[in-house]
């Protein structure tokens, strides 16, 4: 045992047995060791007395990987690695949790921070809060089906390019306001409507290789002046 344990040891004595209590195996105290392998969720050790097998505590997040240089206790004849002392440079640190994790701060802030932040999830990954902000200078999405429900949408965009191969819109009421609208049709531009009413302040011009028109009822042209031929 250390001199730093051995003070804080230092005045405590040992509390006396209840009626038909046991006496528990004592403890072999707190050693370093450095770690060889892991296996099977065991982990091969090197420690001064010789090899030694250890079981990760719960209490050490970090998972211990060989080169590691560990804290070791061992309680009831069972070594435990309790802390990772020291890492070499450049090996990444890694927590892992079999059963889960929650992290919960009933007031605050959780921030994390890092040059580069990568979430997976095998199953899932939600998201829910009252308010939900995303900052970036560039962004991409890779979905490969998207559904989306919302009371109100607000989007103000310098510049919106959008490629598909088929888009359905279903909606009430659309109203669209532009300075300027170029459409460029290959194929079949086709309109059903049950009234139409096009208005246009100064020069309008219908022009094809063929042009029909035709009404059940009435056709009317109405002019100061009507050139035909």
């Amino acid at each position: 045992m250390n001199k730093s344990l051995q003070k804080l040891t230092d005045g405590y004595e040992a509390l006396p047995l209840a009626d038909g209590e046991e006496p528990a195996h004592p403890t072999q105290g707190l050693r370093g060791a450095t770690v060889l392998m892991v296996t099977a969720g065991r982990l091969q050790l090197s420690t001064t007395a010789g090899h030694l097998e250890a079981e990760r505590a719960a209490s050490c997040l970090l998972e211990p990987v060989p080169g590691d240089r560990v804290l070791v206790a061992e309680v009831d004849g069972t070594a435990f690695v309790l802390a990772v002392l020291r890492r070499d440079e450049g090996k990444p640190a890694r927590i892992d949790l079999p059963a889960g994790l929650e992290i919960r701060a009933s007031q605050g802030r959780v921030s994390m921070a890092a040059e580069t932040i990568e979430l997976t999830a095998s199953v899932a990954s939600v998201v829910t809060a009252p308010r939900l902000e995303l900052s970036a200078i560039e962004g991409k999405f890779f979905v490969d089906k998207l559904s989306m429900l919302g009371a109100r949408v607000d989007a103000e965009i310098g510049k919106l390019s959008l490629v598909a191969d088929t888009i359905d819109t279903l909606a009430g009421r659309l109203r669209q306001r532009l300075q300027r609208c170029y459409r460029f049709v290959e194929g079949l531009d086709q309109l059903r409507a049950g009234t139409i009413d096009n208005k246009a302040e100064g020069y309008a011009r219908i022009h094809a290789h063929d042009t029909v028109v035709t009404a059940d009822k009435l056709v009317k042209v109405d002019g100061t002046q009507i050139h035909m031929g």
